[in-house]
């Protein structure tokens, strides 16, 4: 967001990078969706369960405040809630209702680089979840928690758009203490600015070391994303391909290196210039190929409406 169209007029950090119009964001999510395969069946299972699709309604409300300080540090706490619930009954399918509380404190240093705006980044993320994986119905039920320590660096490497390189080490605890996790991760994001049309791509590496090395995995991960404003009606487009190999290491003789394909859309419209209300229609497929075909072989189809506001 801006205060004005002219680039004088635009209050700025000591890097030059645009501040904020305001220092607050809350955001209310509201979406409604239908998920053909919860609970991830196998296409090749034999003997296979009926029903296993289910409308859900997954409700988030998303909080920040930005403070800058000597106009060259940013401190940013954030807090994300969200709460997912299936329409479908059996114990099976409502098992995966689930809740997650996310507060995060970013911090962002701006300075110079190559006489262009640059920041380095460093972040904390820390998560807690429940779900009702006992089928109790107690969706309030402990389930895990992650600590996740991120620092990396944004700037201008390729013209137009900008560039960020983090290294991040995640501790993540399960109630299956067994699939106690620690992980480090290392990624590259570059986005681009095209006319109006905005371009973004990720390029990620993650080990995850387990407690039970039965567990343990190497990820390599490509996720691309382009948006078209406006369209028609005031409606933009958002196409996205998300690629995820996953090396399962030692279950690789009869999991072998395994893809996960997501291509999406989603149709936003924003209702009014001034206003904060946006309406989306969205549709992605899932398809999980494995060499353990009766286990790990999926895919499913997910459609959904979002309220934001």
């Amino acid at each position: 967001h801006r205060f004005s169209d002219k680039p004088e007029d635009i209050p700025r950090t000591a890097s030059g990078a645009p501040k904020p119009v305001q220092a607050w964001v809350l955001r209310l999510t509201q979406d409604f969706k239908y998920d053909s395969n919860i609970v991830n069946q196998p296409d090749g299972k034999l003997v296979k369960v009926s029903f296993t699709g289910s409308p859900l309604s997954k409700t988030a409300v998303f909080g920040k405040y930005e403070a800058i300080f000597d106009n060259w540090i940013a401190v940013t706490p954030e807090l994300n809630i969200d709460a997912t619930i299936h329409l479908n009954r059996r114990n099976d399918v409502y098992s995966n209702d689930n809740t997650t509380f996310a507060p995060a404190i970013r911090s962002r240093l701006d300075h110079i680089f190559n006489a262009k705006p640059a920041a380095g980044l460093f972040e904390y993320e820390y998560s807690y979840g429940t779900r009702d994986y006992k089928d109790k119905e107690e969706v309030f039920t402990y389930y895990n928690q992650s600590h996740n320590f991120i620092a990396g660096e944004r700037f201008e490497f390729i013209s137009p758009g900008s560039t960020t390189v983090k290294g991040s080490f995640k501790l993540a605890l399960n109630q299956n203490s067994k699939q106690n996790f620690w992980a480090p991760k290392v990624s590259v994001i570059q986005n681009w600015g095209i006319s109006t049309y905005t371009l973004a791509t990720t390029a990620s590496w993650e080990l995850q070391i387990d407690k039970d090395p039965f567990f343990d995995q190497r990820s390599y991960a490509f996720n691309n994303s382009i948006g078209f404003p406006k369209v028609y009606w005031d409606t933009g487009v958002d196409l996205s391909l998300n690629i995820n190999l996953v090396d399962t290491m030692r279950q690789y003789q009869t999991r072998g290196l395994e893809k996960n394909i997501v291509p999406g859309i989603t149709l936003t419209r924003h209702w009014g210039e001034k206003s904060t209300v946006s309406t989306n229609v969205s549709y992605n497929y899932t398809r999980n190929i494995s060499g353990d075909r009766a286990t790990y072989d999926y895919s499913k189809h997910v459609i959904g409406l979002g309220l934001q506001v």
